[in-house]
């Protein structure tokens, strides 16, 4: 096993910014909503769905893990240390979840009279257990008066994130070998080249892509990296301005190969981030509670049992609020009976 070479991973300087945890729930709400008005219908609401844009949402949570995730990186002993904290922060409560809501979901199909089949949710199961809800997305039977039947559609995004983890060491690597401003503009790169390259095969090649492919990794990329961008002006004085241009020669280079609205969306996102961390500590109770991950797990399934149970058509004004209160009432129970309990755990055995 490779060791973290200290002296380099721990500068003496670290700026210190604040509101990263709400940031991350404002974002997760942010995802709640827009699929919440998407999963009902509510076309009316189209509007909500472009200002609390689900996508974008997602991106900016791309960019706060590449930021805090090589931040943790930085901070653990080894390799081995880094991969058992990330493991137990984000699977155990992405277990119970998984089976929790697949549990609900099949008795929602029985009552519906619909027949479930055992191998049907082993297969779901063996999937999904292995971050692959792309595999098998639901169960027959299972939300099948539903518009959409997926049971957890937002699962995509946590094998994305574990493949980021995957690469963290090789980045943090390459960073100490050239700079972290270097490594963050070629992650940048290689995530908007990956689009434009399917682009190509799509356009000039004939080749059918499937949408998933553009946010397969090296796909998503560019937000990740946009987050190391974020760590190299965290780790070093006076580089704001050094990134600034960074990010608006990269955002134009997106301009020029297709992919201007991409290139907007990461200097928007990055404005409103800095801006965001450099305000003073919000007065909450969130320094140390973190339930932005459960309100992300549960928020889909919760929609898709709430519209299974009843017909909510024109009642937008009591569905809204309802998802957000039953998301979060499972995020808060998520976090103190197992994600407090599991990072715990990491720092115990890190001892």
């Amino acid at each position: 096993m490779v060791s973290i070479d200290t002296s380099v991973a721990k500068p003496a300087f670290l700026r210190r910014w604040h509101n990263l945890t709400e940031l991350r729930l404002f974002f997760a709400f942010s995802v709640v909503l827009s699929h919440t008005i998407q999963l009902a219908g509510y076309n009316s609401l189209y509007v909500l769905r472009v200002v609390f844009s689900s996508k974008t949402a997602v991106d900016a949570f791309f960019i706060l893990s590449g930021f805090l995730v090589v931040a943790s990186y930085e901070r653990c002993k080894d390799n081995l240390d880094f991969y058992r904290r990330r493991f137990l922060r984000i699977y155990p409560a992405y277990v119970v979840a998984v089976l929790f809501f697949l549990s609900l979901g099949i008795v929602q199909a029985m009552a519906k009279g619909f027949a479930v089949s055992a191998i049907e949710v082993l297969k779901y199961l063996a999937a999904n257990l292995a971050l692959a809800n792309f595999l098998k997305p639901t169960v027959d039977g299972v939300f099948a008066t539903n518009q959409v039947h997926e049971i957890n559609g937002a699962l995509w995004t946590i094998k994305v994130e574990a493949s980021f983890y995957v690469i963290v060491p090789l980045v943090c690597y390459f960073a100490r070998r050239t700079s972290y401003h270097v490594a963050a503009a070629t992650l940048m790169l290689i995530g908007l080249g990956w689009v434009a390259f399917l682009g190509l095969l799509h356009d000039y090649a004939g080749v059918s892509i499937h949408e998933s492919l553009y946010y397969q990794l090296p796909g998503e990329m560019q937000y990740f990296g946009l987050g190391v961008l974020l760590y190299a002006v965290h780790r070093a004085h006076h580089t704001e301005r050094l990134a600034g241009f960074m990010l608006l020669a990269i955002a134009a280079f997106a301009a020029l190969i297709g992919q201007a609205w991409t290139g907007a969306e990461m200097i928007v996102l990055s404005a409103l981030i800095y801006f965001v961390i450099h305000l003073p500590r919000l007065k909450t109770a969130l320094a140390d509670f973190d339930i932005s991950y459960g309100v992300y797990l549960s928020h889909f399934p919760i929609i898709q049992l709430l519209l299974s149970a009843a017909d909510w058509q024109n009642l937008s004004f009591v569905l809204l609020p309802l998802v957000g209160l039953l998301t979060a009432l499972w995020a808060v129970i998520s976090w103190y009976t197992v994600e407090q309990p599991s990072i715990g755990m990491a720092k115990r055995l890190a001892v």
